[in-house]
C-alpha cells in the first residue's frame, strides 16, 4: 500500500485528464508548489481546499 494514498490518487486523476499541476493549482486558487506538495505527501490540503 502507498504511503501517500491521497497524493497518489490526486496524481492519477490529474494525469487521466491530461492536466498539469499548474492547471489544477490555478483551478484551486493555490500555487503550483502547494499542489505539488499534496501529490508528494509533503503537506495535506486544508478542509476548505478539499
Amino acid at each position: 500500500m502507498s504511503k501517500n494514498p491521497l497524493g497518489s490518487y490526486l496524481k492519477t486523476l490529474r494525469k487521466e485528464q491530461n492536466y498539469t499541476q499548474e492547471y489544477v493549482a490555478s483551478y484551486l486558487d493555490i500555487i503550483r508548489q502547494s499542489y505539488s506538495h499534496y501529490e508528494t505527501g509533503r503537506t495535506s490540503p486544508s478542509i476548505e481546499t478539499l
